[in-house]
């Protein structure tokens, strides 16, 4: 019965995107024609600018049952106790799924400052076993950090109005209200396609207030951000950063120009491989809190080209071309031979890697690793591919 839920779930789902984004007619090259494919591809990224107002009860009842209460499997508390039935029982009367009408007003809103994404409307953590819990890594609560300026859709709220579930380009989801600005799709519009615009092309970018010196940054931003530039000031971009505060919603802030380029780099393999190693010695971080996860790397380093990719390696995975699987003819170093440095990605079962190309004889990638065979690792790495290759499920090139 589960597995025909889940069927059924995913069937709604796929309808759902084929009802949301606009078709693609033909595979094109550009980078608004990746992106569209992506965004079709992918069922659980929703681009806030191509949606409706309002929408269906039913279609918004399929995003807030893709966690379910209580969830198939056990989950833990970070002091290692077992959840209660209580504990899902009163998160379902806070969801006030009762309150949800016919046809479901969605709001567009702005990410102010770096928030939390949640599968569930509470701050709790809640890992797979005690022992996950000790670690304190793995909170499967937690989807990913939002950075500011991300657009999202709003189609519902919790009954004390402090968590509102969200639509992005990242899952589905429940945001804190107070990391939030609502505005007008005209207003958000205008900040998401704002031109000229910078992105930032190091792992992390520090926003100030003022260009003076001595300041302390409001926050980092990580990279990939885009955000509006309405000019230089010493050495500063100056951009425009969301805000509950201003006449529009958005204010004026400043981060170093020598983290950040005007306009999205060129997408090629080499422009992947360059940022990838810029992460290098990054910690590991479930969900980017602290650091980035595998897939989070692959999506932020994308991001600095323009191309939006899912946010987990499951969905990563279902991009792009398929170069190599288990049932190929060819073994996976053959069909490596001729794959393109960074564009190429590999997956193992929830983990991905962008392959590097060749080295000394040797097969390279890089990837952030928690932990590999009991070594905790707890960092973006380059390896050699040998370790994994047997693990491997799927050689993808992204186009």
């Amino acid at each position: 019965m589960a597995k025909g839920r889940r069927r059924r779930r995913l069937g709604g789902l796929l309808l759902l995107s084929c009802l949301l984004i606009l078709p693609i007619t033909s595979r094109g090259t550009t980078l608004e024609q990746i992106n569209h494919r992506i965004l079709t591809l992918t069922p659980l990224m929703i681009d806030p600018l191509n949606l409706p107002t309002a929408m269906d009860r039913d279609v918004l009842m399929i995003f807030l049952a893709v966690e379910q209460l209580p969830p198939l499997q056990p989950r833990y508390f970070k002091d290692g106790s077992p959840v209660p039935l209580s504990f899902y029982r009163d998160l379902k009367r806070d969801m006030a799924l009762d309150r949800v009408s016919s046809s479901v007003p969605l709001t567009p809103a702005l990410v102010i400052r770096p928030t939390l994404l949640r599968g569930l409307p509470t701050d709790e953590a809640l890992f797979e076993s005690p022992e996950q819990a000790r670690s304190g890594e793995i909170d499967l609560n937690l989807y990913s950090l939002l950075p500011p300026g991300t657009p999202l859709a709003l189609a519902h709220t919790t009954r004390d109005g402090r968590w509102a579930f969200a639509l992005s380009t990242y899952n589905p989801g429940w945001v804190s209200t107070k990391d939030l600005v609502t505005t007008s799709w005209e207003n958000l519009k205008g900040y998401v396609k704002h031109r000229p615009f910078v992105v930032v092309t190091a792992p992390h970018c520090p926003v100030f207030s003022s260009p003076l010196k001595g300041n302390t940054p409001v926050f980092t931003v990580p990279m990939g951000t885009r955000l509006p530039l309405t000019g230089v000031t010493m050495g500063f971009y100056r951009v425009l950063l969301p805000s509950p505060s201003s006449p529009r919603p958005w204010r004026t802030a400043y981060i170093p120009g020598r983290l950040a380029v005007r306009g999205y780099l060129p997408f090629n393999g080499e422009t992947i491989v360059d940022q990838a190693t810029n992460f290098l010695g990054e910690p590991y971080s479930w969900g980017g809190r602290k650091g980035v996860d595998c897939s989070l790397l692959v999506r932020e380093v994308f991001a600095t080209t323009g191309v939006i990719l899912p946010r987990n390696s499951a969905q990563q995975g279902n991009i792009g071309e398929i170069l190599w699987t288990p049932d190929s003819k060819e073994t996976l170093y053959e069909a490596l031979i001729e794959a393109p440095p960074g564009r190429t990605l590999l997956f193992l079962q929830g983990h991905v890697m962008i392959y590097l190309g060749r080295k000394d004889g040797e097969f390279k990638v890089i990837h952030s690793l928690h932990t590999w065979q009991g070594q905790e690792i707890n960092g973006v790495v380059i390896t050699p591919l040998d370790p994994f290759k047997d693990r491997v499920i799927r050689a993808v090139i992204v186009p």
